[in-house]
């Protein structure tokens, strides 16, 4: 399904020209990334996306900005939102982008997901319609791979347990019940690396914590308390410290190798006879958990819990989720819910 904006393709016939073909070496693209194996190795870049977004060469707008107003209409409110497209007019002519990414803060979209930060990268090359792109469309010619970079706060991550999309794929237990997940129960204690959140297993409403690896051999602490502002004490390197490169190249990146496996498990904190089968069958969902949002297929890679910095100054825990991104399509804001 092809993504259609109203622009006009005067400005990428006009690159086309003889003339401005003979200056395109000017128009510096780095060679495309090989096939991204793992979410998490590609996605240590997505600090320094969004704090330094790249220069993008002429030819390569006329493609962000289509994608740009796209974006706008699926996330009417943001506080930032940067596409960028690296393409040669050379490589336009073939249908063949170097690389491309979205990015930005404070994002709520239309179903009412909402995120601190966001990044959807293809570091690697794709492939589109050139004749589609004359007429104002940008169109996957074929299936790409890329890796996105989610940041949840408590209120975020709450919202995220009830968007549409997810109650969709929601957790089943064997008998075919379904676990509904609490919008409003959701607690980040970095101190023990745990998120707390509730959900109605049949008639009870029971609380469960989703645990990192890096806790599970640690004694269990209480419950939550549900005092977001906790946990000053926790070391803050589990994400911004992550190595930083450029887009292009972002497989080379050093990140820590436990990361790649690093998804949680889930225990139930609500003694029931329903617990154990409740925490095991949400231990499953969450580290194989898969969706397709607006043709792009979504899995988790790793979740790390860490500190950014909130209103006035203050420490903000959230969740930090990288996915891996097959992307079947570009995704149509006229048709595709977001």
């Amino acid at each position: 399904m092809a993504l259609v904006a109203t622009r006009s393709a005067s400005s990428l016939k006009e690159l086309a020209s003889p003339s401005t073909l003979s200056s395109s070496s000017s128009l510096s693209s780095p060679p495309p990334s090989p096939v991204v194996s793992k979410a998490v190795l590609a996605a240590a870049n997505w600090k320094r996306i969004l704090d330094e977004p790249e220069e993008e060469p002429s030819s390569g707008r006329i493609v962000s900005s289509i994608l740009t107003a796209a974006a706008k209409l699926m996330v009417p409110n943001f506080k930032e939102l940067t596409v960028r497209v690296h393409a040669r007019v050379d490589q336009l002519l073939l249908g063949r982008i170097a690389s491309m990414y979205i990015a930005g803060r404070d994002w709520a979209t239309n179903l009412g997901l909402t995120v601190r930060e966001m990044v959807i990268a293809v570091p690697q090359e794709a492939r589109v319609s050139y004749m589609k792109l004359l007429s104002g469309t940008v169109q996957l010619t074929e299936t790409v791979q890329g890796w996105a970079v989610g940041v949840f706060n408590s209120q975020d991550f709450s919202n995220f347990l009830v968007y549409p999309p997810l109650v969709a794929v929601a957790p089943k237990l064997p008998d075919g019940s379904p676990i509904t997940f609490v919008r409003d129960g959701v607690h980040i204690d970095l101190e023990n690396d745990r998120v707390c959140f509730k959900a109605w297993v049949y008639e009870e409403e029971l609380d469960f914590e989703a645990v990192m690896p890096s806790a599970a051999a640690s004694p269990s602490p209480s419950p939550c308390d549900n005092d977001d502002s906790n946990s000053d004490s926790r070391s803050q390197t589990s994400g911004s410290d992550a190595s930083q490169g450029s887009l292009e190249g972002s497989n080379e990146s050093t990140v820590d190798t436990e990361e790649a496996n690093y998804l949680p498990y889930v225990k139930a904190t609500t003694e029931s006879e329903h617990s154990a089968a409740a925490a095991s069958v949400l231990t499953d969902f969450f580290q194989n958990l898969q969706m397709t949002l607006a043709g792009v297929d979504l899995r988790f890679q790793s979740v790390a819990l860490d500190f950014r910095p909130g209103i006035d100054g203050q420490k903000e825990p959230v969740v930090r989720v990288n996915l891996s991104a097959n992307i079947l399509r570009v995704p149509n804001p006229m048709t595709d819910p977001f």
